[in-house]
C-alpha cells in the first residue's frame, strides 16, 4: 500500500485511474469538441460498459437514426414543425413536445453532470444550436433511459442489426402505435 495515495497505486497510476473515472473531465472534453470525444464521452462510456457496444456500433446506431430523422443535417423539421437538429428533437415552442428539455434532464441524470452547454441549452431551447456531438449525447441519454432499451441494445450488441429498427421505433421515435407500421416502412426504405 502506498502511504501517499492510500490505494496501492503510485501517483501517476492514481492520476490515470482518476482521469478515467472523472465524468466532469469527460464532459468538458466532449463539449470542447476534442478529437477523441467518443473515447471521453460519458454516454459512449456508459454504452460500452453496460451494453458492451463498440464505438463503431454506437456510431452506426447514431448515424442511422440521424439519417432517418434528418439525412444527417442540422435542420428544422419541414413545414416549420417542432423537430430540430440532426435527431429532430422537439423543442418546447409552438406545437413541440418539449423533448429537448427532457433529454437535457436525462443527460444530467445519467452522467451526474451539468456542463455549461446544458445550462445554455436549457435557456435557449433550440437543439440546432448544439454541436452534433452534444446532440448525439442527448440522443444516447434518451435511448439509455427508455423503458425496455436494455434488451434491444443487448440484441444489437450481439450482432442483431435488425434491433436498430426497434431501437429507433421504441426508444427514439416513440410515436403512436397507429403510425408504427408506416415508420417501420420508412426505416426500411431509408436503410
Amino acid at each position: 500500500l502506498n502511504k501517499k495515495t492510500k490505494t496501492g497505486l503510485n501517483i501517476n497510476q492514481k492520476q490515470k485511474v482518476g482521469w478515467l473515472h472523472n465524468m466532469n473531465y469527460y464532459n468538458e472534453m466532449n463539449t470542447e469538441g476534442g478529437k477523441d470525444w467518443k473515447w471521453t464521452s460519458p454516454m459512449y462510456i456508459k454504452y460500452r460498459r453496460k451494453h458492451n457496444l463498440s464505438t463503431k456500433q454506437i456510431d452506426d446506431m447514431l448515424n442511422k437514426i440521424s439519417w432517418v430523422e434528418s439525412k444527417q443535417s442540422n435542420i428544422q423539421q419541414y413545414d416549420n414543425g417542432p423537430g430540430q437538429g440532426f435527431y429532430q428533437i422537439e423543442w418546447s415552442k409552438g406545437k413541440g413536445s418539449g423533448t429537448f428539455k427532457t433529454l437535457l434532464q436525462q443527460y444530467q441524470n445519467v452522467t451526474g453532470t451539468k456542463p455549461q452547454w446544458v445550462v445554455d441549452a436549457l435557456k435557449n431551447d433550440d437543439p440546432k444550436l448544439l454541436t452534433k456531438e452534444q446532440q448525439s449525447e442527448l440522443a444516447l441519454a434518451g435511448i439509455y433511459q427508455s423503458k425496455g432499451s436494455d434488451d434491444r441494445l443487448l440484441r444489437y450488441s450481439n450482432g442483431d442489426v435488425d434491433a436498430l429498427e426497434d431501437i429507433w421505433i421504441k426508444d427514439w421515435w416513440k410515436g403512436s402505435s397507429t403510425d408504427e407500421k408506416s415508420k417501420r416502412k420508412q426505416w426500411k426504405n431509408e436503410m
